[in-house]
């Protein structure tokens, strides 16, 4: 299944009530709502937990020394643009089988 989002605010919104987890591409420059603000409800709102999330940058070499290790301590997986489609695909499915995996063991 797929979904696409026209405003960082829907996405949210999706991911607050969505009955299965779900694998998030999320670009750094298109979110409108802050790095941080992400990572910060990644972290502490347990609703983002069970989600798998990959971010989409097109500027590596910009992202702090911060922002990096964040990423690394959420196991959020940074995928450089452009991309191949074939990785990417590869990433998309690891994060699949994490969410399936930690959905059975919160069974």
């Amino acid at each position: 299944t797929f979904a696409e989002v026209s405003t960082a605010r829907s996405a949210l919104e999706m991911l607050r009530h969505s009955p299965r987890p779900l694998v998030v591409l999320w670009d750094l420059w298109l979110a409108r709502i802050g790095d941080q603000h992400v990572l910060d409800l990644i972290e502490c709102e347990p609703a983002f937990q069970p989600h798998e999330f990959l971010l989409l940058t097109s500027d590596q070499e910009g992202l702090s020394a911060t922002l990096r290790s964040r990423l690394h301590a959420l196991h959020v997986p940074l995928i450089g643009m452009p991309f191949d489609v074939d990785d990417l695909l590869q990433q998309i499915a690891a994060a699949q089988q994490r969410a399936a995996l930690d959905t059975r063991a919160s069974e």
